[in-house]
């Protein structure tokens, strides 16, 4: 159809030609129009995309196609051309990923195609700094909420909030939980525990889908600790309140039958960490730190993890006020670790620090 307009509007310029009159050169533009304009929003799981064409045209059908990783899905504009322009919104798009899409408009003897435009999805419990594409947006009767021209929408917030802390204790051991609502990117998670006043000791924990659990071993029976949830997002550190826990009795120790029996209470200071560090050499690091004090020390070492729950301990050196440890080949990547010490029976720990394997 497009070849028999441009036919007789040639063979019209000849005959007019011929009479000597001057035709006038067609607006080629009318009867081909372009798809001047490609412009997507993207979300998380979903992108709005709008295409505008050069000029009035009578097509039948418009819509897109997207493109991803040599999958092609195409997308009709169910609404139709308005005016000089059609939308449609792409649900069901992976968070996170890279996609190409094309508009097109259509009859039944062409198909129009624009230049390809590509977009990246948002990533997943990240603040988007665009409001979430909605197909039925909501509607105020106020009028005084009219829209604003200068005015643009702020990401919002999502407070980090620990709905329930739950406990449940053995002998020498406990199985904590925690149910926490958080928005952002995670850096990492975990439980802080204590024994009667001492330093918290922290371990490490995922979340999965708020809630997040761990279980502590080698502790005392018949012992009273307390114990909290912390989470970090984007550098910023949420601690739960405060809870506590009692070990149940071993029934293994019976208490003495002697009467000159009397319980020993340690006066041992607790051990105490500086200058921990890493060293690092190709896929090998070398890891140290200063304990003092180290009298009554009776062995030390270091936990490793790349995910800063899933620690592995390795035993360490001790020379003087100093322990160290070293560790071959070590696949790329960004570890956490900390420095330990058991002294008369009781365990102390570093803060966690981090290094990086090139």
């Amino acid at each position: 159809m497009k070849y028999l307009n441009l036919l007789l509007i040639t063979i019209s310029a000849s005959l007019l030609s011929a009479c000597g009159i001057k035709a006038v050169p067609p607006d080629l533009s009318v009867l081909v129009p372009e798809i001047s304009s490609v412009e997507v929003v993207p979300g998380v799981d979903n992108a709005r995309l709008t295409a505008t064409i050069s000029g009035p045209a009578n097509y039948s059908g418009c819509g897109f196609v997207l493109h991803k990783s040599g999958k092609i899905t195409e997308l009709t504009a169910e609404a139709g051309l308005q005016g000089r322009s059609f939308e449609a919104v792409a649900t069901g798009l992976d968070n996170d990923t890279e996609y190409g899409v094309e508009a097109y408009i259509s009859n039944a003897d062409l198909r129009i195609m624009s230049n390809r435009v590509t977009f990246k999805t948002k990533l997943k419990n990240m603040p988007s700094e665009e409001p979430e594409v909605s197909d039925n947006p909501p509607v105020s009767d106020d009028p005084s909420d009219s829209p604003s021209q200068d005015v643009s929408e702020e990401p919002v917030s999502v407070p980090t909030v620990f709905i329930s802390l739950l406990s449940s204790a053995g002998i020498r051991s406990v199985q904590l939980e925690a149910i926490v609502e958080y928005g952002g990117a995670v850096e990492y998670s975990g439980f802080g525990v204590s024994r009667e006043g001492r330093r918290s000791v922290e371990y490490g924990a995922a979340l999965d889908g708020g809630r997040m659990t761990r279980e502590i071993s080698d502790l005392f029976p018949s012992t009273d600790y307390t114990w909290y949830a912390f989470i970090v997002i984007d550098g910023e550190r949420t601690t739960s309140d405060y809870a506590g826990f009692t070990t149940l009795d071993d029934p293994s120790e019976e208490p003495s039958q002697d009467p000159s029996f009397e319980p020993v209470v340690s006066d041992d200071p607790e051990v105490g960490f500086a200058d921990v560090s890493a060293s690092v050499e190709g896929t090998t690091v070398t890891l140290r730190a200063i304990i003092s004090p180290s009298e009554g020390i009776t062995d030390c070492g270091f936990g490793v993890s790349l995910n800063n729950y899933d620690f592995i301990e390795y035993d360490a050196t001790v020379e003087s006020d100093s322990i160290y440890k070293t560790l071959a080949g070590l696949e790329p990547g960004k570890y956490y670790y900390y420095a330990y010490c058991y002294s008369s029976g009781n365990r102390f720990q570093s803060n966690t620090e981090t290094f990086n394997i090139p």
